[in-house]
């Protein structure tokens, strides 16, 4: 058996690993022309290694134009990592997301250029059924902001302005997309409850009594109840109490 410490078995140990993950490698230049690619990054964007060795790379991926949001350049003007999470869209219409990082390569040329690893992670399975999880939670909160429309026009629409505005305020914090997403929903939902409310309270004209006044604080509770065993509201429901 080879010495694991054998630079032929290092570098046969390298070359398995980089084409047999499911990771796009490319390696290009600071005139931004690839000189390595792994099968897995023509793959990704459906191209051909004759067309694409040598090749300028916007050339090949955005029609001649450099790419408004490009990890390499902003890797070979900090000379430090970089990363961007990116939507590609296909020449034939085809979509894919992209964890885009771009790493310097600290190596002495003879041709006097910078070269730079890129690293494309694909995720566009996991964005695709995000995305169908965010169209499931978006039709069961429409339902929900229908029955309480029915009962209350004020309450839907109230509803309505503390999802955007929590949403904002998520976002100026800097939380994660899941987390602004997950905050969205929770305030779509705390008033639900109402809907166990009389119509003869919600929408008295004159003060409330003592034990009506109970009836409308136990709201908070009654939408925790409501959406406690819905296993996908489990992250959201303390959040809606």
């Amino acid at each position: 058996m080879k010495n694991l410490l054998d630079n032929d078995f290092r570098s046969e140990l390298i070359k398995i690993l980089i084409d047999n993950t499911p990771i796009a490698y490319i390696i290009m230049d600071d005139q931004y022309r690839i000189h390595y690619i792994n099968d897995n990054f023509l793959k990704l964007r459906k191209l051909d290694w004759s067309s694409t060795m040598g090749e300028i790379c916007y050339n090949i991926s955005n029609g001649g134009v450099p790419c408004k949001q490009c990890a390499v350049a902003q890797s070979l003007q900090t000379g430090q990592k970089a990363f961007i999470a990116r939507k590609d869209v296909l020449p034939d219409g085809s979509v894919r997301f992209i964890d885009d990082y771009a790493i310097p390569l600290q190596v002495a040329c003879p041709d006097g250029h910078k070269y730079v690893l890129e690293i494309m992670v694909n995720r566009t399975e996991e964005m695709l059924a995000r995305k169908r999880r965010d169209d499931d939670y978006d039709e069961i909160v429409s339902l929900f902001s229908n029955l309480l429309e029915a009962k209350d026009t004020y309450t839907a629409t109230h509803s309505d302005s503390v999802r955007r505005y929590a949403g904002m305020l998520a976002s100026a914090l800097q939380l994660s997309p899941e987390e602004i997403f997950e905050i969205s929903i929770a305030a779509s939902l705390h008033d639900i409850g109402k809907v166990n409310i009389a119509d003869t309270i919600i929408n008295k004209p004159a003060k409330l009594t003592d034990e009506e006044f109970g009836k409308i604080k136990q709201h908070p509770v009654d939408s925790f109840y409501m959406i406690q065993n819905l296993s996908s509201f489990n992250n959201i429901k303390n959040i809606v109490i």
